[in-house]
C-alpha cells in the first residue's frame, strides 16, 4: 500500500485528494486498486497526524516521533578529548608518576589527577559531580 495525491480540476479550481492505493497483479499486469480516499489535502489538517499516530500501534516497526526523543544526560566529549591531548602533549602522566606514585597507593595518581583536573576545567561549578560518577571518564 502507498499514498497518492490525486489532482482533480473542477470549474477552474484544482483540488488535491489524498488516497491510499495497493498494487496487485492480474493476468501478469500490475494494477492499482483504491483502498481508501482520505479526502482533500487542504482540509485534512491535523486529522492526518492523529490517524498516523493511532495507526502506529499496529505497525511491526517502532516508528518514533521527534517529540518522543528525550536526551536527559549527554556527555560532551570534545573538552575531555582536548584535555587528554594537552595532558599527553605536556607528558603530565610521567611527571606525576615520577613524583607522586608510591607502591603503597592502590590507585593511579596520574589518571585520578586527569579526571579531577578535566572535570574542574569542564564544570568548574560542579566539583562534587566527579565523585558521583561510576567510571573514571564520565565527567
Amino acid at each position: 500500500m502507498f499514498p497518492r495525491v490525486n489532482t482533480v480540476k473542477q470549474g477552474g479550481k484544482t483540488y488535491h485528494y489524498l488516497q491510499i492505493l495497493e498494487s496487485f497483479r492480474q493476468q501478469g499486469r500490475v494494477q492499482q486498486r483504491l483502498v481508501a480516499n482520505l479526502g482533500r489535502v487542504d482540509l485534512l489538517g491535523d486529522k492526518l497526524d492523529r490517524l498516523v499516530s493511532s495507526l502506529r500501534k499496529f505497525c511491526q516497526k517502532n516508528f518514533v516521533v521527534p517529540e518522543e526523543i528525550d536526551c536527559k544526560d549527554a556527555l560532551a566529549w570534545g573538552p575531555v578529548l582536548l584535555a587528554r591531548h594537552l595532558w599527553e602533549q605536556m607528558d603530565l602522566s610521567e611527571i606525576l608518576k615520577k613524583h607522586c606514585q608510591s607502591h603503597k597507593q592502590k590507585f593511579e595518581v596520574a589518571e585520578t589527577a586527569f579526571v579531577l583536573i578535566t572535570n574542574r576545567l569542564c564544570e568548574a561549578r560542579e566539583k562534587e559531580k566527579t565523585f558521583r560518577t561510576n567510571c573514571g571518564y564520565c565527567l
